[in-house]
C-alpha cells in the first residue's frame, strides 16, 4: 500500500519542526540533511502531472532516518511491504540515552550536527 500523501505530510512537518515551528527549513537544506538531491526532494513532494511517484528503498531508508521513524513504517508507506516485512523486528529500540542525545542534537543547525558527529567519531577512535 503506497501512501505518498502521508510521507509528504511527515516531511513537511519535519521541515517545520527543524525550522523552529514558524518557518520550515528550505528544501535545499532538507535535501542536504536527507542526503538526496533537491530535485529528487521536489519530485517526491510534488511529482509530475499524471505520473506516479516511486520512492526507492534507499531513499525510503534515508527518509526514515531523517524523519526519526521506524524503517518499516516508511518502507510500507512507500509501497515496499516485502522489504518492511524482512526488517520487522530487527530494529532495536533506542536506549533512553540515545533518545536524549537525539533530542539535543535535533536543535542544532546541520553544520553543527556534522561537526559534533565528527568529534564523537574521533573520540571513539581514541579509546
Amino acid at each position: 500500500m503506497k501512501d505518498l500523501p502521508k510521507i509528504r505530510q511527515l516531511i513537511a512537518n519535519r521541515m517545520m519542526e527543524l525550522g523552529g515551528g514558524y518557518l520550515p527549513i528550505s528544501a535545499a537544506e532538507a535535501a542536504k540533511q536527507i542526503q538526496i538531491s533537491k530535485p529528487a526532494l521536489h519530485y517526491l513532494m510534488h511529482g509530475k502531472k499524471g505520473e506516479d511517484v516511486n520512492l526507492s528503498v534507499e531513499t525510503s531508508l534515508k527518509l526514515a532516518n531523517w524523519l526519526r521513524q521506524p524503517r518499516e513504517v516508511i518502507l510500507r508507506l512507500a509501497g515496499h511491504e516485502s522489504i518492511a516485512e524482512l526488517l520487522k523486528g530487527r530494529t532495536p529500540a533506542p536506549s533512553p540515552h540515545a533518545r536524549e542525545i537525539a533530542n539535543m542534537v535535533d536543535g542544532l543547525p546541520a553544520q553543527q550536527q556534522s561537526a559534533l558527529a565528527a568529534y564523537i567519531r574521533d573520540m571513539l577512535r581514541e579509546e
